[in-house]
């Protein structure tokens, strides 16, 4: 990701508008289109999860230009994400749900340019997040062989 794709980012938040969390609805309602499956994954009540959705979005919009900062806090996130049972393929359905948000959102003014940026974040984000939800996923047992299996007798 350029210096540049990361005032452009900065820039178009700054345009988002007042009412973030219709953002938020509209970003699920998105992914539970694109990935009816991950609709389990959240509670019947989505309110706290827009408030959290909007709340990353803004620290993620907010240190862009500085990944170091931003790397722990999306290390842990995608931590939490294994353990919600978040999947590899889900990372792509969630690309895409944030894309024609980000689209219905910016109306003209999502130019290729700016739809490229928002991308390229976006998957360095992921990449870094999958990363970390691989790493803290539970790891199966050991196959082990049963002695009664080997009994002889």
């Amino acid at each position: 990701m350029t210096p540049r794709q990361a005032i452009l980012i900065k820039e178009s938040y700054e345009k988002f508008g007042p009412n973030r969390e219709l953002a938020a609805k509209l970003f699920y309602d998105n992914l539970f289109n694109i990935a009816p499956e991950t609709r389990a994954l959240f509670p019947d009540d989505m309110t706290g999860q827009y408030h959290k959705f909007t709340a990353m979005f803004r620290i993620i919009v907010g240190t862009i230009d500085k990944f170091d900062e931003l790397e722990k806090q999306l290390r842990g996130l995608g931590a939490r994400h294994a353990k919600y049972h978040a999947r590899d393929e889900h990372f792509g359905a969630v690309g895409e749900a944030l894309m024609m948000m980000l689209a219905k959102r910016f109306g003209t003014s999502f130019t290729p340019e700016l739809k490229y940026a928002w991308t390229a974040a976006y998957w360095r984000l992921a990449m870094i997040m999958q990363d970390a939800a691989e790493k803290a996923a539970p790891k199966p047992a050991p196959a082990t062989a049963d002695p009664e299996f080997y009994y002889v007798g």
